[in-house]
């Protein structure tokens, strides 16, 4: 799964240099992949123009069909509330 999502991710001819920038990004998809009932929280936003290494996790999720939300969605879900008044 792992060299798939480098593959199809992010690009069949990376570099050394993109493996660097790209870091464990996609160990964490892979690991996501593995199971459905699995999700990847990230504060990474959507950015379609990118490519390459520069490819942002909510993308490369997308295309692979992983869900992927950020840390609020993830407390909303989790029900977590805080005692705060404003």
């Amino acid at each position: 799964m792992f060299s798939g999502v480098l593959e199809e991710g992010y690009a069949p001819d990376l570099k050394d240099q993109e493996l660097e920038v790209i870091g464990s990004d996609p160990f964490l998809i892979a690991y996501a992949m593995a199971r459905i009932d699995r999700t990847v929280v990230t504060t990474e936003v959507s950015s379609p123009a990118k490519q390459r290494q520069n490819r942002t996790i909510p993308d490369v999720c997308a295309y692979f069909g992983v869900r992927c939300i950020n840390p609020f969605v993830l407390n909303r879900e989790l029900g977590f509330k805080t005692r705060w008044k404003g």
